[in-house]
């Protein structure tokens, strides 16, 4: 990762790295034979192989897969004949249990996966509805639930008794975002969501059905990791409390007193514990960069990481405590795929079992990651991302920029591996991604400048990226797209009506063109609702800005050619509402290609899919490039 600032007219250009690309061009199935984890590879008990969720070279869809780590072999283990959205394990590493839904309505169910007879048996949901596992008891006999099922409005806590198989109902009467289970398991620490940067927490006793607020200052975020292992009635805290940062400190449930532990002003940090691997871990965020550091116990004598994955993002992590207390984890970069390691923790030993790069590709041919920052309409600073190869930013050779607003709003680009990035610099575009007003990563003030004010501050944000980084020599700024999916797919539509010559084309997936539909196509549960009444507004109170907001009533604005691509089973941004955007550009006989992706949800699963609109897009700027 190197580091790009923009000040005005300072320039300040840092590189990492002395290797140089020499341009070789790679075809999108040389990009399809990097392997793809949906899932940490989870060691199976006493036995030298693991299972992870991947998505291969010939794969539709993300499968299970078996890793010999002694013959360094993947062979596929089950097809679930659908995506498999989790895979997860007991504390044992002997019973698994995996998730799928329909076409991509994202309502889960729960299965047990048998290796033995490679079957799944459902043991919870049903069809329409979602559940998902909180925590699993260390015996492996209890699965705590969180679902839906029996209201759409409310999602409750529920435990799975596999000894005779009984469903019993811990909560009632309140929605449920997050829960944190008393390793005695007669407690539980629940959160319910008032918006996307405040909840509540509440105490429920299990064996009452009973739940107790916990009266904590309102109009922050209270996140609980764990219990104390020690320390009876304290909790493990990540909040913002007093602060504009994330942090975690520990919570006196009796005296409510939060005691800060890692806390800093310039990263947000998160921190966790296991129980059951004696481990915890301290995850810090800064300028789209997350760095993991481990602790021994609970937050004691800190594990020196090896150099090699020292300065990567460490995902796709699993811990396990028996032999050795090993920890087995997939570390990348911007332009590193991921090698699954095997680190012990108490050896200091760090052993490669798995290049995830299978394919032809060399590391110094995938494009490298950049900061830049620039001040937008109004002098603040806005941190960017910027994908593009290493030579490239050392030449003066000017190259055509897509300009990427990232989804969400509560998100933002990183510096991290992206396959969709990796094709388009590979097809000689620059890809740029502002972490506009609204983003994470920056402080909590920072994120709530969206707040009512989607399609207003942080679309100028935009404007102002492409005015800046237009300056800089290696930038065509004739040659300037914007494309986005989701809550970037509204950004490109909110631009291109209030901007309409500013790009020469823009393409926008999964988007939301009517602000008033799409509040009416959200979950009813209360998490949901409240997180975009804060966010956008009220639609009856707020009714001048929803249409204001809404590039749905200006579409007659659109000069650029567009591209929009919308899946058939998006629960998120429904199919209704983006044909009523595209019926209104066909009555004003403005131009528009627009594909509908059968069988697919907001989150693009199928393999054939994800081609057709990785490389349909680049086939669309292409025809618009000079």
């Amino acid at each position: 990762m190197k580091k790009f600032t923009f000040l005005f007219l300072a320039l300040l250009l840092t590189a990492c790295s002395s290797t140089r690309s020499k341009g070789r061009s790679y075809t999108y199935e040389d990009f399809e034979k990097i392997w793809s984890p949906q899932s940490g590879f989870i060691r199976v008990a006493n036995e030298a192989y693991y299972y992870a969720l991947l998505k291969g070279p010939s794969d539709a869809y993300a499968r299970l897969y078996k890793f010999d780590a002694i013959r360094k072999t993947l062979t596929l283990e089950f097809d679930a004949g659908s995506p498999i959205a989790f895979f997860q394990t007991d504390p044992q590493h002997k019973t698994f249990y995996l998730g799928k839904d329909n076409g991509g309505d994202e309502n889960f169910q729960i299965y047990e996966y048998f290796p033995k007879d490679k079957k799944i048996q459902k043991i919870f949901g049903n069809t329409g509805f979602m559940a998902y596992p909180v925590e699993i008891s260390e015996d492996g006999q209890r699965i705590y639930l969180n679902s839906n099922h029996e209201n759409k409005a409310i999602f409750s806590l529920y435990v799975y008794n596999k000894q005779n198989l009984k469903v019993t109902q811990l909560s009632k009467d309140i929605s449920i975002a997050n829960v944190t289970i008393n390793p005695n398991e007669k407690s539980a620490i629940i959160a319910k969501n008032i918006s996307n940067t405040e909840n509540k927490l509440f105490e429920l006793n299990f064996k009452t059905k009973k739940h107790r607020a916990i009266k904590l200052p309102s109009k922050n975020s209270y996140s609980v990791a764990a219990y104390h292992p020690k320390q009876k009635n304290t909790v493990l805290l990540n909040t913002n409390y007093n602060f504009d940062r994330d942090y975690c400190a520990l919570l006196d449930l009796k005296t409510l007193k939060i005691t800060p532990l890692y806390q800093t002003a310039s990263k947000d940090i998160y921190c966790s514990y296991s129980f059951f691997e004696h481990l915890s871990t301290v995850t810090e965020s800064k300028n789209a960069l997350t760095k993991l550091r481990v602790f021994d116990g609970f937050f004691k004598k800190e594990f020196k990481l090896p150099e090699a994955i020292k300065n990567k993002n460490l995902v796709a992590q699993s811990l396990y405590p028996y032999e050795g207390r090993k920890w087995t984890f997939v570390a990348r970069s911007s332009r590193t795929p991921g090698t699954l390691y095997e680190y012990s923790l108490q050896d200091a030993e760090l052993d490669k079992l798995l290049d995830l790069n299978a394919g032809p590709i060399r590391e110094e041919d995938f494009a490298d990651s950049f900061n830049f920052t620039y001040k937008s309409f109004d002098s603040k600073p806005i941190h960017a991302v910027f994908f593009a190869k290493e030579n490239w930013v050392k030449s003066k050779k000017k190259h055509p920029v897509i300009l990427w607003p990232h989804g969400g709003p509560d998100y933002l680009t990183e510096h991290d591996y992206s396959s969709r990035f990796q094709y388009w610099v590979n097809r000689g575009y620059i890809v740029l991604g502002p972490n506009f007003r609204g983003s994470t990563g920056y402080g909590k003030a920072f994120e709530k400048l969206n707040d009512k004010d989607w399609g207003g501050g942080h679309i100028k944000d935009l404007i102002w990226a492409k005015k800046k980084f237009s300056e800089l020599p290696f930038v065509d700024p004739k040659n300037f797209f914007i494309v986005g999916a989701s809550f970037g797919g509204y950004s490109v539509l909110s631009t291109i009506t209030q901007y309409p010559t500013e790009f020469k084309a823009a393409e926008a997936t999964v988007a939301i063109g009517n602000l008033f539909t799409f509040m009416k196509s959200i979950p009813p549960d209360p998490a949901w609702q409240g997180e975009f009444l804060t966010e956008i507004g009220d639609p009856k109170k707020d009714k001048k800005l929803y249409r204001e907001r809404s590039p749905f009533f200006h579409a007659q604005n659109i000069k650029i050619p567009l591209k929009i691509n919308q899946a058939e089973n998006d629960v998120r941004t429904v199919l209704g509402e983006m044909n009523s955007f595209v019926a209104k550009l066909h009555k004003l006989k403005i131009p528009v290609d627009y594909t509908i992706y059968k069988n697919e949800g907001h989150r693009f699963q199928n393999k054939e899919n994800i081609k057709k609109l990785t490389i349909g897009t680049v086939d669309f700027l292409d025809k618009y490039r000079k």
